[in-house]
């Protein structure tokens, strides 16, 4: 199920809700509509929304670290008059999306693509260990690391191992953007910083590059 969070005009919120789901049709969606940002704050702290849609009226660095920066698997969409040349860029894994109020129906569909990209990362993987099922959000897994016959799951949650080739997990998570960087370490490509000549950089963690592959 797919919370979605609105603070817009009912008729900007009935066009985006309708888009959403007639080019997202395979999800099921819930909905929530607020008129004041107060109201959305308190509903905010007993339920995720993952996809918030406002007024651009609300697109101020006090609201964006307290609704977007401190989510971040949350999808922000912000309606805007006039879209700037630097809203126009849009990138995969980009959590913060800018749309032209005035062709709402030409901007949601160019943007639905990538939404659900992202939100089949929300997905969950079913990891097996000592005859145990434990579900792993994949958006939650940062990198996947080989150590002889087992694989280790490095995660929001701490690490996991299992049983398992990286050519299976290679397989498997290719559909989930997952690079493979090396024989021994596969990417989630949300989290990369940067590529280098010989090592990709996830935040504070430093993978190498073998050299076959240095053209990534």
């Amino acid at each position: 199920m797919i919370r979605l969070a609105i603070l817009e005009t009912e008729e900007v919120a009935k066009e985006v809700l309708f888009e959403l789901m007639r080019n997202l049709k395979d999800r099921e969606w819930s909905f929530s509509y607020f008129t004041r940002i107060t109201d959305f704050a308190k509903s905010d702290e007993k339920q995720d929304f993952q996809i918030v849609l406002f007024h651009e009226k609300f697109d101020i660095p006090r609201i964006t670290q307290a609704f977007v920066l401190s989510k971040p698997r949350r999808i922000m969409l912000y309606t805007v008059a006039h879209l700037k040349d630097e809203m126009k860029e849009r990138y995969p894994f980009q959590r913060i999306l800018y749309l032209d109020r005035t062709k709402l129906k030409e901007e949601m569909q160019a943007v639905c693509p990538l939404i659900d990209r992202m939100l089949k990362k929300e997905e969950e993987y079913l990891f097996h260990y000592n005859n145990v099922s434990i579900p792993l959000r994949i958006n939650d897994i940062f990198y996947i690391e080989k150590e002889d016959k087992y694989l280790i799951y490095h995660t929001r949650r701490g690490e996991f191992r299992e049983r398992k080739s990286m050519k299976e997990a290679a397989a498997f998570f290719e559909g989930y953007d997952f690079l493979w960087i090396h024989v021994s370490y596969l990417v989630n490509m949300q989290y990369i910083a940067k590529i280098q000549q010989e090592h990709v950089y996830l935040d504070h963690i430093e993978l190498p590059i073998p050299d076959q592959r240095k053209h990534l």
